[in-house]
């Protein structure tokens, strides 16, 4: 398994194409569409990246994407704590307990390595 970082039109692909993985058998799910998922982290469309910033992985084994995660944090509401609040979000996975831990630990290191002493998450 290899943790990548999503920088780029093919790796946005790849992070898009793990929700259709998990829940192709799910009668009920709606795809979101992709350009809304990709404005979430963009500065210009959602406001708590204008003092803030996100990464976002992809899980792949072998080629294919088996695992997502994204971890934020929100600058400007951190001005407002006692302590820097970090988020994990966007996380979906294959049933596999150690992809699972693999993606959450990604991101708990990004967060740690930016100062945050407390994380938000599913």
């Amino acid at each position: 398994m290899q943790i990548i970082e999503v920088t780029d039109k093919k790796t946005w692909k790849l992070f898009h194409k793990v929700p259709h993985l998990i829940y192709k058998n799910d009668p009920d799910w709606i795809c979101p569409l992709e350009k809304d998922v990709q404005n979430v982290f963009n500065p210009e469309k959602n406001k708590a990246f204008q003092k803030g910033e996100a990464i976002c992985y992809v899980l792949l084994d072998g080629k294919k994407p088996i695992g997502r995660i994204a971890a934020f944090i929100d600058g400007a509401r951190n001005e407002k704590q006692d302590f820097p609040t970090g988020g994990i979000g966007f996380f979906e996975c294959i049933e596999d307990e150690k992809a699972a831990l693999l993606l959450f630990e990604t991101a708990e290191t990004y967060l740690k390595e930016k100062g945050v002493k407390a994380i938000d998450g599913p």
